[in-house]
């Protein structure tokens, strides 16, 4: 029997990375293993990359010491007969997760990041809403591409404020009563998510080849 940590080895490495870098007096920094980010320090502006093209910058949120993981199907897969299957299985099944859509987590330690962001894509958007209802303290972001040319793109964000469409991204906010801080739960973990989203500072380049390169799904 193997043991396959491809849902969770960049974020494991991520946090480890982290302490390392802290342990050697380095108080603020951004580190990106490419669809990981995490953030540590002070509070840094991420683009999510839009689901349908992983260099167009979709929308863009914050991080204050946190972690930021997206999974996607559009990233790594095998095209037959011109169907797209994505590298994300369904253990249920053992086939790839059927869907377009891309969902990022913000949450305080990568490696949890990274487990929940993948796990989410598998469960579907209606799980993932339920979820997010039970865990306040676990931020998400679920994007779905167009239907068809031309379309907009669709959004749900939960647990997370400041998270906002960039400039030219045609997309259509599907739960925005739910967005704004002043309707999240006051507890404790409601306000760390708040905290995860705290005001921009300072932009983080993901090392695409744009001028603010969008984070995207690498797992």
């Amino acid at each position: 029997m193997g043991l396959d940590l491809g849902g969770i080895g960049k974020g494991i490495a991520l946090d480890r990375a982290r302490d390392v870098l802290r342990a050697h007096g380095v108080a603020r920094g951004v580190i990106n293993f490419g669809g990981e980010i995490l953030a540590f320090g002070g509070t840094h502006a991420i683009d999510v990359a839009d689901p349908a093209d992983r260099l167009r910058a979709a929308v863009t949120l914050t991080a204050s010491d946190a972690a930021v993981s997206t999974s996607a199907q559009s990233e790594r897969g095998v095209d037959v007969r011109g169907v797209h299957y994505g590298h994300v299985l369904d253990p249920r099944t053992g086939r790839p997760v059927p869907t377009r859509a891309s969902v990022t987590v913000v949450a305080r330690s990568a490696s949890e990041a990274d487990a929940r962001s993948t796990a989410l894509l598998v469960m579907g958007r209606s799980e993932a809403e339920r979820f997010a209802s039970a865990h306040p303290n676990v931020g998400v972001v679920w994007l779905e591409p167009p239907a068809h040319a031309g379309g907009a793109s669709r959004m749900w964000t939960w647990n997370l404020s400041g998270v906002s469409p960039v400039a030219d991204a045609a997309i259509v906010v599907m739960n925005p009563v739910m967005n704004p801080a002043s309707n999240l739960r006051p507890d404790e973990s409601a306000r760390a998510v708040h905290d995860l989203a705290a005001p921009r500072h300072r932009r983080v380049r993901a090392g695409l080849g744009l001028e603010r390169p969008p984070h995207q799904a690498m797992q």
